[in-house]
């Protein structure tokens, strides 16, 4: 497993910090990201659990990228305890990452119930369980470089 290298480019830099450095880990370009840098990511899976107020359930898998650092614990408080909104769940439709038992198109239902005015939000509704790390080799994103 090869750990990233702070890119000139890498989605660490940003406008808060200094140019050459990583904002989360402090590391200049050139060097290994920090072992709990949350820009270093790896890919897992999800079981998303639906349980709408109307009675509709549904479940499917979501693939999706979390900071490599994490544990189970923290992957799943991060989905189902903390700030993350279930809301967040609506960007993956076009996305492909997430695949209804079933083979069933589950999107129109998530829809209509997050267009629901009497929700504030799909948290009640929607919850998530670590299921298993399906590529675990370190990966972080690099912009597009700057063209003059």
């Amino acid at each position: 497993m090869t750990w990233p290298l702070v890119h000139e480019n890498d989605d660490g830099i940003r406008p808060a910090g200094p140019p050459d450095e990583c904002l989360y880990c402090r590391q200049k370009v050139g060097q290994p990201h920090g072992p709990d840098c949350v820009t270093v990511k790896k890919l897992v899976e999800f079981k998303v659990d639906v349980r709408l107020s109307d009675g509709v359930k549904f479940t499917g898998l979501w693939q999706c990228e979390v900071p490599h650092s994490w544990d189970e614990h923290m992957m799943d408080f991060h989905k189902n305890e903390s700030s993350w909104c279930s809301n967040n769940i609506m960007h993956e439709e076009n996305k492909g990452s997430v695949v209804w038992d079933g083979g069933e198109d589950r999107w129109p239902a998530l829809k209509a119930a997050h267009a629901d005015e009497n929700r504030c939000c799909l948290c009640e509704e929607v919850s998530f369980k670590f299921m298993r790390v399906v590529d675990a080799e370190p990966r972080r994103d690099i912009r597009e470089e700057k063209k003059p």
